[in-house]
């Protein structure tokens, strides 16, 4: 397992310089570089870092014996494609979802009564599954993909409408997730914050190390937790495949989507 940071920022020249002198190399303007925590120029930038306070993200990159060995993985998209339709003035929350018992500070409550829709087909390249921007609890796929993978799993989906249109979209399904886990996850409470209006807890994001463990086990082969992730008032349902669907993803090498591992 690595830890990986992804570092970006406007290097101006002085940054260029700042950074060759520990061995990284930018590009001056808008740039970015990965570098892993074991390496030792990890160290040598925490004084940059401090100073300049760039963007750093971070993902987790598992062996492949961590991966194929793991009963449970938390599926994440690498990759987030277009907004959900009405885009103006979060208009897609009234019109795809059930609001009636949403909290308006943290943003949880919100049920999906409608179908998703998108400007336009989606501009798929060499990749398979998809996420939509500010929507992080719901996955989208081709249809072969879905006819390959989901479908043989009893795995339902649902079209997609071209917003203007209102007609079905040709090259993208919604994989449809009703399950909720069995149980809880093993969390202490130095993960959860509460939210001031409602009560209702949220998590971190997850994106070091190994997924949380489950406390009940369960058969299913696609569910979300119980538990609610976000900051602000974003707030989702993380997604838990079984070992059988993600080895039917990646036997099927499809793009889109990265794994971590749950605790056993």
């Amino acid at each position: 397992m690595r830890i990986i940071k992804h570092i970006g920022c406007n290097f101006d020249v002085e940054n260029q310089a700042e950074l060759d002198g520990i061995g990284i190399k930018v590009s001056t303007g808008i740039d970015s570089f990965d570098i892993d925590e074991s390496d030792p120029n990890w160290e040598l930038l925490q004084p940059w870092l401090t100073r300049r306070c760039p963007v750093v993200t971070t993902k987790t990159v598992f062996s492949k014996s961590q991966l194929v060995n793991a009963s449970y993985l938390n599926m994440v998209a690498s990759w987030h494609h277009g907004f959900p339709m009405p885009d103006l003035d979060d208009g897609y929350l009234e019109s795809t979802y059930d609001t009636s018992s949403m909290c308006k500070e943290c943003g949880i409550g919100i049920v999906q009564k409608s179908q998703f829709r998108m400007k336009a087909e989606p501009k798929w390249g060499t990749r398979d599954i998809l996420q939509i921007n500010w929507v992080f609890d719901t996955f989208f796929v081709t249809p072969q993909a879905y006819q390959d993978v989901f479908f043989p799993l009893g795995i339902r989906c649902l079209e997609v409408l071209n917003h203007k249109s209102g007609r079905p979209l040709e090259s993208v399904v919604q994989i449809i997730v009703d399950d909720k886990a069995l149980g809880d996850l093993d969390l202490d409470d130095s993960y959860k914050e509460a939210c001031p209006m409602c009560g209702q807890a949220k998590i971190r994001p997850h994106d070091r190390g190994f997924f949380p463990r489950l406390l009940k086990r369960n058969e299913l082969c696609i569910f979300k937790t119980r538990e609610y992730f976000g900051s602000g008032c974003s707030a989702w349902n993380a997604t838990i495949v079984s070992a059988d669907l993600y080895k039917a993803i990646t036997n099927s090498a499809l793009k889109g989507v990265t794994f971590y591992p749950l605790v056993d």
